[in-house]
């Protein structure tokens, strides 16, 4: 017959054991669940995860969202395009004749973007990206006006027809431009763009500075005469732009451009203007699509 003593000893023996095989059931129990836990997470890929626009062809697409909250915006089909005015500060018909009629639709500007061209690189307001422009449009004489894809226009009557062919076309091609924080000596931009129609050829997408007012002679009026829209410069060494080709033309896809450009210290921040374009190119020839004025 057992001692108290060693009843105690045996029932203390016993609660242990089963003290300590409660235990790793309920530590066996919490690991299951916890794996069971995370496999619902898998199956329902939308909890927890981050809401935002899941389409990649969209502007507004957020590549860590991982379910669709219906914030996919697309640029709409509005369209504005350039009025190309070619002069040259040494011209004394550019400022007596030609300069009035630019004046004169600059302050219009209803639906297109007034830019002025000095490519004569002695002249004081010369820029390398009006250069390229002008070779780019086969612009044979100073002055002259352009506008989009229509160049050598040379008077009010010729200027006023183009405007109104290219106030009747819409869009191929949607686009948003936004100024990022500015980086220093630089100027940041992101352009987005879409494809509301099938475009052929290479897509090509860029941002130009604009000057509104620029104190400076012009033969034919003066010693201080104000220019206006000038060209100051554009993203890189192409003033047409970056290659921004899809890796095809279809209707609904989209690109995204990142550039910067660097600042100049003779422009005057307060009247600057920055002007988002894209163009399609074909066999050496550029097509304007689309342009917008960025705020």
């Amino acid at each position: 017959m057992s001692s108290p003593l060693q009843v105690f000893l045996k029932r203390k023996i016993l609660y242990r054991a089963l003290y300590f095989e409660w235990k790793l059931y309920i530590v066996i129990m919490v690991k299951y669940l916890v794996w069971f836990v995370f496999g619902l997470s898998m199956l329902a890929p939308g909890c927890g995860e981050e809401k935002g626009c899941t389409d990649p062809n969209s502007i507004s697409y957020d590549p860590n969202a991982g379910e669709d909250d219906g914030s996919c915006s697309y640029p709409d089909q509005s369209r504005m395009f350039p009025l190309f005015f070619f002069t040259a500060s040494n011209c004394a018909s550019c400022g007596t004749f030609s300069f009035p009629i630019f004046q004169s639709y600059a302050n219009q500007a209803d639906g297109y973007i007034p830019v002025a061209v000095y490519a004569l690189s002695q002249d004081s307001l010369f820029s390398a990206a009006g250069v390229n422009l002008q070779s780019g449009l086969n612009v044979q004489s100073i002055p002259s006006f352009a506008v989009a894809n229509s160049s050598g226009l040379n008077t009010a009557a010729e200027l006023s027809e183009a405007i109104s062919t290219e106030s009747d076309r819409t869009a191929r091609i949607g686009m948003q431009g936004v100024r990022n924080q500015d980086e220093g000596e630089e100027l940041s931009f992101t352009l987005r763009g879409y494809l509301h129609e099938e475009v052929e050829g290479t897509l090509l997408a860029n941002v130009w500075v604009v000057q509104d007012q620029v104190s400076s002679p012009q033969e034919g009026i003066g010693p201080n005469h104000t220019h206006l829209y000038v060209l100051r410069a554009a993203g890189g060494s192409n003033a047409f732009g970056f290659e921004v080709s899809p890796d095809n033309g279809n209707r609904g896809q989209s690109f995204k451009l990142d550039l910067t450009i660097a600042k100049d210290s003779k422009w005057a921040s307060g009247s600057l203007r920055f002007i988002a374009v894209v163009w399609s190119s074909s066999n050496g020839k550029y097509h304007f699509e689309n342009a917008q004025i960025i705020r």
